[in-house]
Formats: C-alpha cells, structure tokens, sequence
C-alpha cells in the first residue's frame, strides 16, 4: 500500500515536471515570437585605399541569421526605397564593433569621379519568418563627407595632409563631371550651401540637402503635425517666408535653416491686412483683429491673465518673443491672444490651448 503511494506521489511529481518544462518552452517561444528583427545603419563613412567608397556600419538585433542581412543602395532619391526599386544589393564584407554595437559591414564602391556630388540613398533590409524587414534609410554622399571634414558644414579637421588631399579629391571630381558632361551645373568644386528643415522634407523624403546658391529647391512640410496644423514657414530668424505647406525656395549664399512652424489644430499669420485665423470649436474661421489696440504683455503675464480670465472683446499681444505655456482654459468673451509669429488665439468658445 504504501509503495502505491510512493509511486502515486511520483508520479504526480513527474507529471507537474513535465507541465512545467513544457510551459517554460511555450514562454519562451512566445517570448521569441515578439522580438522582430530590427536593423539600423549605425555609421558610414568614405574609406581611401586605390579607390573611394562609403563604408556602412549596419547594427542588428533579433536576427536568427545574419547572412539575410544586406544592404540596398538608390543613386535616385525618388522617396521609394525598397527592394523592387533598389540599384544595388550589397552582403556583407565583414564584422565589426562600431559604437559599443556589434556591425556587419558594407561597402559601396560604384562611384565614378564624376559622382562626386551625388547623393547615395542606403537601408538594411532582411528576410525573417517570411516578412521583410528594413532599417531606416540614410543619405550620404562624397561632398558631405568633403564638407563635413573642411568646416563648412561640421568641424574641420586638423590633419592639413588630409585637408590637401579632399581639395584634390573635388577638383578631380570637377575634372571629370566637365570631361564627361555630367551635371556641369553644379561643379564639385563649386561653391555649395547645406539646407536644413525642421518639421519638414525635400523631394527626396530629407530633411537636408547641399545644394548651389540660386538653386530653387521645393520644400513640403505635413499639413498637420499630432494635434497641430501646419501654419507657415520660417527663416532662421523667425520671418514668415510662406503660408503654403509646399514652397519653393531660392538658395542663398550661406548655409540655411528653414522651419514649418505649428500651431494648435490649423494656425493662421497676421498679414498686412490685419487678416487672421482663430481657434472657433475646433474649425478654423477667418476673422479681423485690431492690431494697433492690443494690450502688449509678456508670455509671463498672459499666463497669469489666462488662469484667471481675458478681459471681454480686448486682444492681447505676446511682445518677449516667448513660447506661451498655457494648461488652463482660455477664458473670456470674444477676447483674442496673439502670439509669438502672429497666430491669434480666440477664446470665444473657451478652448483650451
């Protein structure tokens, strides 16, 4: 009796095992079946040996087997980056550790002299449990390379030697784009300017670009941005360039920075005419303010004046050129807040801003 009671008590004990081994292998099956493989190009950079090329570092987790791992290169930054349009794919030419990351690395090594100025689109792309899977896309090229290392668009490097050789480097380029008639209307050697966007994007889906001075580039920023609308474009000193959401621009002689400013739902910029736009239930409706009346405060005291209640019909005027923090409602009858770039804030409907 007793012995079938050992064995019963064994067996039970067994059987417990068991479900325990099979529900830490379903556990971490699971576990494996939400980690998705994730690539990113974590470096690149231009090598010198007999020839120029850009080498990629490319960092990746999840990844059962990185022999799927490759490297899809565009010379066209047509905004469609993917296998079907890809004119390159690259393996790997070996491993490496790049920023505390283990690396599989990449080289591109199609490009002619006269590509100096072009610009090379990469992503990583893999193939896991029948999905495809991509890295984000970045661009590069030989003259930001140049530029980054002679000053003009990062720090410039000490090693007079390496300098030297890059000067070099572009008047071949020049040589050769003039020998072979290839994009001769911006000359590696001629002068070029870096444009950079916040809150927006060129032709080829980036936000930067360098490009000759009279260049007329088109810019595109989103029309809304989370709960914000796009309301106009600005320079780097804050001065309405555009109200549209897509303008083209002329290249100036140094480098610019250009910002497609925001504002709650859809924003409106006083104009000449004293036109605006104001916040009414959510949909915008244009109507006039009397400017020359405004009562001029700081960001400051509007703050103060929004917790405890616009004054009826007045409009108030933001004049520090601070960003005006509101987490109260904005309270009143028919009063109006301008701010900093000239949005106007209604409060007819108590809207909170």
């Amino acid at each position: 009796m007793k012995s079938k009671k050992t064995w019963r008590i064994l067996g039970i004990a067994l059987l417990l095992a068991m479900l325990f081994l099979l529900l830490a292998v379903a556990g971490l099956a699971i576990g494996q079946s939400e980690d998705t493989p994730e690539m990113s190009i974590v470096a690149n950079n231009l090598s010198f040996s007999d020839s120029v090329y850009i080498k990629y570092a490319v960092a990746y987790e999840n990844v059962s087997d990185v022999e799927n791992v490759k490297l899809l290169v565009w010379q066209d930054g047509n905004g469609e980056y993917t296998l079907e349009t890809a004119d390159a794919e690259l393996s790997p030419v070996g491993r490496a550790q790049v920023a505390g990351k283990e690396c599989l690395i990449f080289d591109y090594c199609d490009l002619a002299a006269k590509q100096m100025t072009d610009n090379v689109y990469a992503r990583a792309i893999c193939e896991e449990g029948g999905n495809v899977y991509y890295s984000d896309v970045k661009k590069y090229s030989i003259m930001t390379y140049v530029y980054n290392k002679l000053g003009y668009t990062g720090i410039a490097t000490e090693n007079e030697t390496l300098a030297n050789l890059l000067r070099g480097l572009l008047e071949y380029g020049a040589s050769a784009q003039t020998y072979f008639n290839y994009k001769t209307e911006a000359l590696a050697t001629d002068k070029h300017v870096k444009v950079t966007l916040d809150n927006g994007y060129f032709a080829d889906g980036f936000s930067s670009t360098l490009a000759i001075p009279g260049t007329q580039l088109t810019v595109t920023a989103p029309e809304t941005n989370g709960n914000s609308g796009f309301s106009y474009w600005a320079d780097e000193s804050g001065n309405l360039l555009s109200k549209s959401n897509t303008y083209t621009i002329t290249v100036g002689q140094t480098n610019m920075q250009l910002t497609a400013v925001y504002t709650l739902y859809k924003g409106g910029y006083i104009d000449g005419a004293g036109d605006s736009l104001s916040i009414d239930s959510f949909a915008m409706t244009e109507h006039a303010v009397d400017t020359d009346s405004a009562i001029d405060v700081t960001a400051s005291d509007l703050e103060s004046l929004l917790a405890s209640g616009l004054e009826s019909g007045k409009t108030y005027r933001v004049t520090d050129g601070n960003a005006v923090n509101v987490t109260a409602n904005v309270n009143g009858n028919g009063a109006a807040v301008i701010v900093p770039g000239g949005l106007v804030i209604s409060s007819a409907n108590n809207v909170s801003v």
